[in-house]
């Protein structure tokens, strides 16, 4: 089976004891939903086909511990979509980075690293085509929140970092 089927067949759907723990942790944060399973299936058409490249991504699984984000983080040509087996069942996606910028090391290896190309203007677009609640921070990441405690217009980003 595709990757991209995984997310969409029913014989891949949340075991009931998942499912179970899903509505325990969202009840205990006070969390609730803002992208359901049928927005993801769209985003993730969309970041596929209508961008120029695949934007490097990050996700928190809403049952795993919270991360810390990664800055710095840049994609590579050829990176993986979001398809890839890294991202979990759309259900438990609390949320997802994407920093929509290629950098390179122009002019060798040691060079230091520049943008080659940037589709923020792009990825922008999408999400509001799409009706999608995003925020985009000072780095220029865009965030998609499965999940948050607050209203769309008073999202903020996790504040745990690291370099």
């Amino acid at each position: 089976m595709s990757e991209q089927g995984r997310h969409d067949d029913p014989r891949h759907s949340i075991p009931p004891e998942i499912r179970a723990r899903l509505q325990a942790e969202l009840q205990r944060r006070g969390l609730a939903s803002f992208v359901n399973q049928t927005k993801w299936r769209e985003l993730r058409t969309a970041v596929e086909t209508a961008l120029p490249f695949i934007p490097a991504w990050e996700v928190q699984h809403l049952l795993s511990p919270p991360q810390s984000v990664r800055r710095g983080l840049t994609a590579v040509a050829g990176g993986h979509g979001w398809s890839h087996e890294d991202m979990p069942p759309f259900p438990l996606v609390e949320w997802v980075r994407m920093i929509p910028r290629i950098h390179a090391a122009v002019g060798g290896p040691l060079r230091p690293m520049q943008m080659v190309e940037d589709c923020c203007d792009d990825l922008r677009a999408v999400l509001v085509r799409l009706s999608i609640p995003f925020l985009e921070d000072e780095e220029g990441a865009f965030w998609v929140f499965g999940y948050a405690p607050a209203d769309p217009a008073t999202l903020t980003p996790p504040l745990e970092t690291i370099s």
